[in-house]
């Protein structure tokens, strides 16, 4: 069972509590990003897309960057979805 948010203690931290804000998340992030005319993803490399995207936004990228290109030369291209995992 998924724990519940603590609405105190994220006030406290000025943290948003309400759902807009991750609405208009999802909106920018991934309507946005991902969707457009033409445009169709498998849900794997979506999903792909959007955790390398997550990480940028949230300045961890140049920190997996090297690493993450070392570990796609080592490794066949079906397996990536498996390492950008590994990074978060």
């Amino acid at each position: 069972m998924a724990g519940r948010m603590n609405d105190a203690d994220a006030r406290r931290h000025n943290l948003p509590i309400g759902s807009g804000v991750i609405e208009s998340t999802i909106r920018r992030v991934v309507n946005l990003r991902l969707k457009g005319a033409s445009v169709y993803w498998k849900e794997r490399t979506a999903n792909d897309m959007l955790l390398l995207r997550c990480l940028y936004k949230a300045n961890r990228w140049k920190n997996i960057e090297k690493q993450l290109r070392q570990e796609v030369r080592e490794r066949r291209r079906d397996d990536i979805s498996q390492i950008i995992k590994t990074f978060c």
